[in-house]
């Protein structure tokens, strides 16, 4: 028997609208070879409706009765390997069913079947069978699945159960991780078939143990973690760089200082004990700074504030922008050539491994909804954030947001043209070559394949959304 299954998917429903994909499978001989049998077809949906744009054509092999499935659900699947309508987990539902989607998608269909709309169709030779008895002329050409399914007595709507998702950011709800929560709020991940669960971060928070233990499934991290874990045996990859600059920084009373390599001549450097295994051992020997200078920085801006003279290390986007006697001096670290990525998205091998297609759904979803926060209407997302973190107000979001755009920490660098979360390997390898040089880490000792890779971005998802927001 010959199935149909048509399976919406989401690749990008904010641009280019939804895909419908039609497979064709004989549960005779199993799964059909789509390279031999037929390629997929597509209608395309405008995002966030159900009418489509265009006729599109395959042509299958003559075979046996067929039956027809709609599957209802905005998934980014691979094409070539459609899932069987009866697999194990699938909610299944007729026409009558209770889903709100598919009762949506049930009354689109119906009312196009009632205004004539039969003529934008998929052509498909079929040959002379009969589909189990219910159509009875012979089938030289399909019309639009979606009519098809309407006209079959019996059909069914398969609607697929939205993955569960577990992600969890580095510190308390902030502008940073607006892209997260409007995807969340805007309904992109669900679009993407997910139902994500977002974890804040924060003081006595370890959610770097979280990952590990599997209790997230995404963390948001920083490029040292990936290091440090494949050095520990702990086996998780980097899929996507959200800063392509990292916004670390060391700030200074106005005036006071010229540049980074004008601070040696300062007495005092807070800097925070995580910093001793990341930026500082690079910045002391790049500008011949000293440990004799160091103090801890305990997260209080005081004891800087306190001392003309001093020198604190900050987030571009954090510290600086709650000074309120006067404008700190604030030295960004990538401007001096520091290469690190930032907020990095870390996931567990296994993951990547067994659900490359759950990875590639989180990390376009969380493009697109990067790409809809910084451009369009973030106040979905600023909702969610101030619910999370009441400490945060719109005035403290929009100022971080600001700088974010204004020195390109997201969508600059590669993420000009590759898209948000874009990472270059031989990038990657020079901070790791650093790291090497400062005394961090051995040469050979981390398989950087094994730590890092590109697969799942470099796509230019979300590009063109920045495209028309800017006029271009």
């Amino acid at each position: 028997m010959l199935a149909i299954y048509a399976t919406v998917h989401g690749g990008r429903p904010d641009t280019t609208g939804d895909r419908l994909s039609v497979f064709w499978e004989s549960s005779a001989v199993g799964p059909c070879d789509l390279a031999s049998y037929a390629q997929p077809a597509y209608l395309l949906f405008p995002a966030g409706a159900w009418n489509p744009l265009g006729i599109c054509s395959t042509v299958v092999p003559t075979t046996k009765e067929c039956t027809a499935h709609l599957r209802v659900g905005a998934t980014s699947r691979d094409t070539s390997q459609p899932d069987l309508p009866a697999a194990q987990g699938q909610a299944r539902h007729d026409l009558d069913g209770t889903s709100n989607r598919a009762n949506h998608q049930q009354e689109y269909i119906k009312n196009n079947v009632r205004r004539g709309l039969r003529e934008r169709y998929l052509q498909a030779t079929l040959g002379g069978e009969k589909m189990n008895g219910m159509i009875a002329t012979s089938l030289k050409r399909l019309s639009c699945a979606m009519s098809l399914v309407v006209g079959l007595v019996g059909s069914v709507v398969t609607v697929q159960a939205q993955d569960k998702v577990a992600f969890a950011t580095n510190w308390k709800a902030q502008g940073s991780h607006g892209g997260f929560y409007q995807a969340v709020a805007d309904g992109t991940y669900k679009k993407f078939g997910l139902d994500v669960e977002i974890v804040q971060g924060g003081p006595q928070i370890n959610t770097r143990a979280l990952l590990s233990a599997a209790k997230v499934d995404f963390l948001l991290s920083v490029p040292q973690n990936v290091l440090e874990n494949y050095r520990a045996n702990i086996p998780t990859v980097m899929v996507a760089a959200l800063l392509q600059k990292d916004p670390i920084a060391v700030m200074a009373h106005p005036g006071k200082f010229k540049d980074i390599a004008d601070m040696r001549r300062a007495q005092t450097i807070y800097v925070a004990r995580p910093a001793q295994f990341s930026w500082w051992p690079w910045a002391k020997r790049a500008f011949d700074l000293s440990d004799d200078q160091v103090k801890a920085y305990n997260y209080t801006m005081a004891p800087f504030l306190a001392n003309p003279e001093s020198i604190q290390q900050a987030y571009a986007t954090s510290e600086p922008l709650y000074i309120d006697a006067f404008k700190p001096d604030v030295f960004l670290l990538a401007d001096y050539g520091w290469s690190a990525y930032s907020s990095v998205i870390e996931t567990r091998t296994e993951l990547v491994d067994d659900n490359p297609d759950l990875v590639s759904r989180f990390i376009d979803a969380t493009m697109i909804g990067y790409s809809n926060f910084l451009y369009g209407d973030r106040t979905p997302a600023y909702d969610l954030i101030r619910k999370d973190n009441p400490e945060m107000t719109v005035e403290k979001l929009d100022a971080e947001v600001n700088e974010i755009l204004r020195l390109g920490l997201i969508d600059g660098g590669d993420a000009v043209e590759r898209g948000i979360g874009a990472v270059d390997l031989k990038r990657f390898s020079k901070f790791y070559d650093d790291m090497v040089e400062v005394g961090l880490y051995k040469p050979g000792e981390i398989d950087l394949a094994k730590v890092v890779t590109d697969k799942f971005v470099n796509k230019a998802v979300g590009v063109d959304i920045r495209k028309r927001a800017q006029g271009n």
